[in-house]
């Protein structure tokens, strides 16, 4: 039986419309995933950006392009010319403020190095600013740095030289830990089962948004006092991390990378935990150990403390209010200064093709 002409009519118009409401959901971004950018990118309905800014295990990350340095250069005489392109990326979620970049591993009397938009370079190392992690930025900030070195002189009777090409980044960089623990003036009462939480340890898997991490908590109380054990430890195992007040941005020699001492390395500084959410409620600090305290920001005191095989542990103690009675849950805010060394190296290989 043949369909009339009314009736192919309806069928194109009904296809017409579904097709018109399977674009308009996707369009909206409130189905699936939109065109533009991924699950964390909001299109344009009133949602707001959001990002997870204090998680990961980095600060800076820094990366030799895939030809920039070659691993091969023909020295053809006087004047031969290669680059290095470095790409610098702030994973973490603090701010780099005055960081500096070294390139060594190389003779100067063989190579001259130069640096777009550095005259000065290797006089000085190169200055730098980058922004961390944001709801606007989730991939925190990023910039290249281009080295123009250029082979001025050859050594006589040598016909291959393999120098290791360091990039050195070295900069301060802050570690803030918001764990929420229990604060419980009675913890041993017959209710333990009916309490909103519960006093006990905490893990802390997958970072704060910086190379030192707190990995994780043990907490204990008494009717007066509440013993947090804090545990510390730098993740990447091949950045060095090293005392802040060492970070000085020193045109006639900078202590990191070349000059850094024995009592320099694995030393970092944190301010008492404070109770961020609590008010009046706060327990009072007795006392944090180890390190004698040093003036920190805004009138504060913050320790210092020595990481052993990339790890530490923090001991505080804080008095429970004697008019406290209820049972809740609190940001412990924790935080840690220090600087930190990157590093990103290669090997090339220059051959003398000259002739004579």
């Amino acid at each position: 039986m043949k369909m009339s002409m009314e009736a192919k009519n309806k069928i194109v118009i009904m296809a017409l419309a579904v097709f018109m409401a399977i674009s308009l959901t996707a369009c909206s971004g409130r189905s699936g995933w939109p065109i533009f950018g991924g699950p964390n990118y909001q299109g344009e309905d009133d949602t707001p950006f959001t990002s997870k800014a204090h998680t990961g295990l980095y600060g800076l990350v820094l990366k030799f392009t895939n030809s920039n340095p070659p691993r091969t250069v023909y020295y053809s005489g006087p004047g031969t010319p290669f680059d290095v392109i470095l790409e610098m990326r702030n994973r973490g979620a603090e701010d780099v403020i005055g960081g500096y970049i070294y390139l060594s591993g190389y003779d100067r009397n063989i190579i001259e190095p130069g640096v777009i938009g550095h005259s000065d370079f290797p006089n000085v190392p190169i200055r730098f600013d980058l922004e961390g992690v944001t709801n606007f930025n989730p991939e925190g900030g990023y910039t290249t740095i281009e080295f123009q070195n250029t082979i001025q002189r050859w050594p006589e009777g040598v016909d291959q030289y393999e120098p290791n090409f360091r990039v050195s980044a070295c900069y301060e960089y802050r570690t803030i830990a918001n764990p929420v623990v229990c604060i419980d003036p009675h913890p041993y009462s017959a209710l333990e089962e009916k309490k909103v939480c519960r006093v006990r340890n905490i893990a802390m898997a997958g970072g704060q948004g910086a190379p030192i991490e707190v990995s994780s908590i043990e907490e204990e109380a008494t009717e007066s006092f509440v013993y947090f054990r804090i545990h510390v430890k730098n993740s990447q195992t091949r950045g060095v991390v090293y005392d802040p007040l060492r970070v000085d941005y020193n045109p006639d020699g900078p202590s990191c990378p070349f000059n850094l001492q024995y009592q320099d390395i694995n030393k970092i500084y944190y301010y008492p935990p404070v109770f961020t959410g609590s008010g009046d409620y706060n327990p009072t600090l007795v006392e944090c150990k180890p390190g004698d305290p040093i003036p920190g920001e805004n009138g504060g005191v913050r320790y210092p403390v020595r990481l052993v095989d990339n790890r530490a542990i923090i001991y505080c103690k804080y008095s429970i209010p004697s008019t406290l009675n209820e049972v809740y849950q609190t940001p412990l805010s924790i935080i840690f200064d220090y600087g930190y060394l990157d590093y990103e190296e290669q090997k090339i290989s220059i051959r003398n093709v000259a002739d004579g």
